[in-house]
């Protein structure tokens, strides 16, 4: 259902373009053929413009979003994945930085945000919900707009916001419980006390 394309990538000698558009613009075309939808690996601006513009489905990373970017990319409903757990564990303090403003800023403007944190370039151990409690401690989001990150955001992300993503009749029944309200506190979601997959329980803690 989904391809992933690195654009650009960084190198000893800095961030390099991977693909022409013509490269890129033939890869989502026939992805779109198939039923596909790409998410593309965009640092640099001139990577978020190309992959914008050719038909990207999500920007993962986007670093250098900046204003206009960010018009266009609501204009086309075009989803940004900031990843910010990935820059937390290698302590890249300079994007991190920018990365909190923008979340934030990005958000007030009405661009959708997705929860994804580039696990597997770092280790699976570290709680993947960590990445809602930066979106709210550390770039200012609500509770309830972080968690709608991981839930309406992504479901519609996916093409999948009739399934998925919210609790409604006729909705798969995806259901996780934590003991408290994670609207007073958003770390409460690290600790997952039931998980029920489609109405089947998997995980039960009756403590």
């Amino acid at each position: 259902k989904w391809i992933k394309v690195y654009l650009d990538w960084r190198t000893s000698n800095g961030i390099k373009i991977t693909f022409s558009p013509e490269e890129l613009s033939a890869i989502i075309e026939t992805a779109h053929n198939f039923g596909a939808e790409v998410a593309v690996h965009a640092e640099t601006n001139s990577a978020i413009n190309m992959a914008i513009n050719l038909g990207a489905r999500s920007i993962e990373h986007g670093e250098e979003f900046d204003s206009d970017l960010v018009d266009k990319a609501i204009s086309k409903n075009i989803f940004w994945c900031p990843t910010i757990m990935v820059f937390e564990y290698y302590k890249a303090k300079n994007i991190l930085k920018t990365a909190y403003s923008n979340i934030m800023n990005n958000s007030k403007k009405g661009l959708k945000i997705v929860l994804g944190t580039d696990v597997g370039s770092f280790p699976w151990a570290i709680n993947q919900a960590k990445e809602l409690e930066y979106y709210v401690k550390n770039a200012g989001l609500r509770p309830i707009d972080a968690i709608k990150c991981g839930t309406i955001n992504a479901a519609e992300m996916l093409k999948a916001e009739n399934q998925i993503g919210q609790l409604k009749p006729g909705y798969f029944a995806d259901i996780i419980a934590v003991k408290g309200n994670p609207l007073d506190d958003i770390t409460i979601l690290q600790n997952v006390i039931f998980v029920m997959k489609d109405g089947k329980v998997y995980k039960r803690n009756n403590e």
